[in-house]
């Protein structure tokens, strides 16, 4: 059913542009107009801008309507991370998510404001006491938690949004373009190393914005790219996605130990020395038998 809708949606460009105007200006499945927007780009590219134009369009209507800016704030950075993943690669977009959140979270808390603040502690306080008397008291604090919540969760949406998308350029219902790009997900080394260091300096010198767990989500993906890998070649099937319960359940020692994979794979390649392993134990392994 996922792939029965861009085909019946995307026949044309003013179909497909429509359809993301009229997806994205409502509450929910907008989503499904940002992934709709995203297939085409990736196919078409800069040739499908009045879909992109439309996507946009249906976000603004629905901020009109809701009053909050965080439908528009989303289709910006789904928009800028379909982009990359367009001109560079899966990689660079997975990248892209920690600055693009951070950027949506910042943008979001200067137009919360102070008052907003003191009224969602207000109903926070009223449903449950022990979750208010958590907060901080101080309200940049408190602004910074939620500008840091925001980001992780706009990084989040705009990375399920973008893998749906990806899922949608195949014509074949059997295809696996989609687990094929992310089973072979690997970080440059730089940028690696680069958000491993600031996110040990934003713990260090308590810099929040730093130290947000929205640092270290590439290294996460990069990590559970490598470990789909792994249970494909070790022909695991389903029971690799067990690894999404425990990433949940057991934080942060799981995220931390997937996303130190992520880091050791990104410097070291860990596919290609575990291939070349497997390639000189089978060699021996003939070698053996002619003995």
């Amino acid at each position: 059913m996922l792939k029965e809708l861009p085909r019946r949606l995307l026949r044309t460009p003013l179909s497909a542009a429509a359809a993301a105007i009229v997806l994205c200006s409502l509450p929910l499945v907008c989503v499904l107009g940002m992934a709709l927007a995203v297939s085409v780009l990736l196919r078409h590219g800069v040739r499908s801008w009045q879909v992109q134009a439309a996507m946009l369009a249906g976000c603004a209507i629905q901020c009109g309507l809701s009053g909050e800016p965080t439908p528009l704030l989303l289709g910006g950075s789904v928009l800028l991370a379909a982009c990359t993943l367009r001109i560079a690669g899966l990689d660079k977009a997975v990248l892209a998510l920690p600055f693009l959140g951070l950027l949506a979270g910042a943008l979001l808390g200067e137009w919360i404001g102070t008052d907003y603040l003191e009224q969602l502690r207000t109903v926070i306080e009223t449903l449950s006491p022990k979750a208010g008397s958590a907060l901080p008291s101080d309200p940049n604090e408190l602004l910074g938690l939620l500008v840091q919540g925001m980001g992780l969760t706009t990084a989040l949406l705009t990375l399920a949004v973008l893998l749906l998308g990806l899922h949608w350029q195949d014509d074949d219902e059997e295809s696996s373009e989609l687990g094929e790009s992310w089973r072979a997900l690997r970080l440059p080394m730089l940028p690696a190393v680069g958000l491993t260091a600031a996110f040990v300096l934003g713990s260090w010198a308590e810099i929040a914005l730093l130290s947000s767990p929205l640092i270290l989500l590439p290294l996460l993906l990069g990590g559970l790219g490598l470990l789909h890998w792994l249970g494909h070649r070790l022909k695991l099937g389903g029971w690799v996605f067990l690894i999404y319960p425990l990433v949940l359940l057991v934080q942060p020692v799981v995220g931390w130990a997937i996303s130190a994979v992520g880091l050791a794979d990104a410097q070291f390649d860990l596919r290609a020395q575990l291939v070349s392993q497997s390639a000189e134990e089978a060699e021996e392994e003939e070698d053996q038998r002619w003995k």
